[in-house]
């Protein structure tokens, strides 16, 4: 996805940098960001896709497509399907993290077991090399 040139897809549809960061939820420095060439996280590749493929938008209550003032419920129902995308990698982001924090939980739990028992088996290494130490020098 960072081989998509974003100021020529912001150009085509007629948007601003300001315009295109509300559109797709950045800031305009993301945009700016991203124009310089700047990393694109995954979890606006959807949008961005949806914006190349359908490049139609709602802006400021004009209907835009590729740069030119258009007016019809096609569009519209083209940018809630973008909205729609958008809302459906915000859940899976969110599943993600859960996966993640309960994954995190369970491995910081493993660690702390493994850890009590090397704390354990060095307690019992201490006892019997007391305990040797002990039977190699009798006290007379």
């Amino acid at each position: 996805m960072n081989d998509l040139n974003i100021k020529d897809l912001r150009t085509k549809l007629g948007l601003t940098q300001r315009q295109f960061a509300e559109l797709v939820g950045v800031s305009v420095n993301t945009i700016q960001n991203w124009e310089s060439g700047g990393t694109i996280p995954k979890s606006k590749h959807p949008i961005l896709r949806s914006l190349l493929t359908k490049p139609h938008v709602v802006f400021g209550g004009q209907h835009v497509q590729n740069g030119d003032a258009v007016n019809g419920d096609k569009i519209i129902q083209e940018v809630a399907d973008v909205k729609d995308s958008v809302e459906e990698v915000v859940k899976e982001e969110v599943n993600i993290k859960k996966v993640v924090t309960c994954e995190t939980d369970r491995l910081l739990s493993l660690l702390e077991a493994k850890q009590k028992s090397l704390d354990n088996l060095i307690a019992q290494q201490d006892r019997y090399l007391t305990i040797i130490e002990n039977l190699s020098n009798p006290k007379a």
